[in-house]
């Protein structure tokens, strides 16, 4: 055997371990990346998920606190009814009071 016949092999055994190399690179780098991806969607389910949980809460939290201000809030027809009445009682009063004076001529 030749040192040209050894180098001719040499080259030819280069060049398959090259195509071997890459063929691994790209077969791992896809291996890879399909990994990181369903690694990163499930991350964002979960991350979706956690979200909606919070929101649900956070909207049960808000309708039980407005549900009671609401409730011991009460109405507003019986304390505007009570000054109206007060009102016009005051009124009255005042008349009666006018009409007392006028009677004694002091108006």
């Amino acid at each position: 055997i030749t040192t040209g016949k050894l180098a001719a092999s040499e080259a030819i055994s280069e060049g398959r371990i090259d195509e071997l190399e890459e063929k691994i690179h790209s077969s791992v780098t896809a291996h890879v990346q399909g990994k990181i991806s369903s690694f990163t969607n499930g991350m964002d389910e979960q991350m979706v998920d956690r979200i909606k949980n919070v929101e649900g809460a956070l909207k049960e939290k808000i309708t039980e606190s407005m549900d009671g201000a609401v409730a011991g809030m009460g109405g507003w027809k019986l304390p505007f009814f009570f000054l109206l009445f007060l009102m016009l009682i005051g009124a009255f009063l005042l008349y009666k009071w006018y009409e007392k004076l006028k009677k004694t001529h002091m108006l």
